[in-house]
């Protein structure tokens, strides 16, 4: 996933940083069932029933991260780093759907069309921290 990291140590313990970090996924599915054959329950009525459904259906959900913060290395050494951060985040999320659902009934098919105008995008703002993290250089 490919991301933007901005961070400036403006000393050896201080650092404020920026990044934004996108998750965008779309997704199609596709699913039609074997034909069903049934007898009517009623003996008095002989007739035998063929019934399919199937669907395609397409789904989104875009989440964007963009978080701006303050970190304090607290322990390091050669190997490790300890460092505490804190800040703000924004999230921009997106969801929809759309696609087409039908039915079969022997040979007399019906189609409903699901609009993609369900799509809602929404922003929400938040406080990270305080965030304890560990890196370690091998």
């Amino acid at each position: 996933m490919p991301f933007i990291e901005i961070a400036y140590w403006f000393n050896a313990r201080h650092v404020i940083y920026f990044d934004w970090k996108p998750l965008h996924r779309d997704a199609t599915n596709t699913n039609i069932t074997v034909p069903y054959e049934f007898t009517h329950p009623d003996p008095d009525i002989d007739e035998t029933y063929s019934i399919q459904f199937g669907a395609e259906i397409t789904t989104t959900f875009n989440v964007d991260i963009a978080r701006l913060g303050y970190g304090y290395d607290f322990y390091k050494d050669d190997q490790w780093d300890l460092i505490l951060t804190v800040g703000l985040h924004v999230m921009w999320i997106e969801l929809g759907f759309e696609g087409e659902v039908g039915a079969c009934l022997n040979e007399d098919c019906g189609v409903i069309d699901i609009e993609g105008d369900s799509s809602t995008t929404s922003i929400y703002y938040g406080f990270h921290g305080p965030v304890l993290t560990l890196s370690y250089e091998f």
